[in-house]
């Protein structure tokens, strides 16, 4: 069986067996590519491909390398894994792993209190807290988690991604492309310039100091364009001398997409024949979705977003 040529994206892993026949069943199915490769394409130097995929994570938690990298290293298989170096150096955790560990109900009333949400309050009651989250920006969440940590006594969560000397162990392996995704894991879009430049510029220029490497790869965080970035976060990137930037866009890849706007298809879960019938129905797969699970996190959004500018008349930075 022949597939367009795909970039998969995975978050965190729970079950290294499952990994592992997933990684065997792309390999089966497709010519296995690296992100230089990728570039190579995009850029003139590579004319064409057929039936390839290449496999990327987000986050770097560290599932990636206990359970991931060994597989890598003992199939022979290329990926990329997109990182923030403060969450490395500094032992951090990003918004949404502390976000697990607190109250959920609280978490929303704390929001639902802010300034931004306490006039719209009652049209907010079937929205999901995650969906407000990623409605605001990240100093603020980070402001109300701290608040929850206090009240309910939590000293820090438990360093959840690699650190620095894993780090420079994968980079030096020469099978995983080291790339940027943020210091702060923000929803870019709801950010100021500023805020956007230094999340931005800021990881590229750490994480290239600390595998002492140029670092020409990003994936945005969210990847949704016009929920999660937009012009303004490509117009950065380009100025940081990125290369290619990444999406959670669901669609095969080829030239029609900008090397800024490249799309991937996620996997978290499932048999083999699950995963195939996602590689195969492409962009048809959220329609489906939709289909069975009603109104999607994007539709969400969108409804939180609206009643925000209107009521609020929230300025776009």
């Amino acid at each position: 069986m022949k597939f367009k040529n795909t970039i998969i994206n995975l978050h965190e892993v729970f079950d290294q067996e499952w990994m592992e026949r997933v990684l065997l069943l792309l390999k089966k199915h497709f010519t296995l590519i690296s992100s230089t490769q990728i570039e190579d394409y995009y850029y003139g130097r590579v004319s064409a491909f057929k039936n390839a995929c290449h496999i990327t994570f987000d986050d770097g938690e560290e599932s990636f390398y206990h359970l991931v990298f060994p597989l890598l290293q003992k199939l022979d298989i290329p990926a990329s894994v997109f990182v923030s170096p403060k969450a490395i150096t500094k032992g951090e955790s990003f918004w949404f792993q502390r976000f697990r560990v607190v109250d959920k109900t609280e978490l929303k009333r704390l929001i639902l209190d802010t300034p931004a949400f306490a006039r719209i309050k009652k049209s907010l009651n079937d929205v999901p807290v995650m969906i407000l989250c990623k409605c605001m920006q990240v100093a603020d969440i980070n402001r109300i988690l701290d608040e929850l940590f206090v009240d309910a006594n939590i000293i820090k969560t438990v360093p959840r991604n690699i650190n620095t000397d894993q780090l420079l162990e994968i980079s030096r392996s020469g099978l995983v492309e080291i790339g940027a995704h943020t210091m702060n894991h923000p929803i870019l879009h709801n950010e100021s310039i500023e805020t956007a430049c230094w999340e931005i510029s800021s990881s590229i220029n750490d994480l290239s100091e600390l595998i002492n490497k140029q670092v020409k790869h990003f994936a945005y965080p969210n990847g949704h364009f016009g929920l999660d970035y937009d012009e303004r976060e490509i117009r950065i990137l380009m100025q940081n001398g990125i290369k290619l930037s990444y999406t959670t866009e669901h669609r095969c890849f080829s030239r029609r997409f900008s090397p800024y706007q490249i799309p991937r298809k996620e996997i978290s879960r499932g048999s083999d024949l699950y995963i195939l019938a996602k590689m195969i129905l492409g962009e048809k797969w959220d329609s489906m979705k939709k289909i069975i699970r009603g109104k999607n996190e994007s539709e969400f959004r969108y409804q939180v977003l609206d009643l925000l500018e209107t009521n609020i008349k929230l300025p776009r930075y």
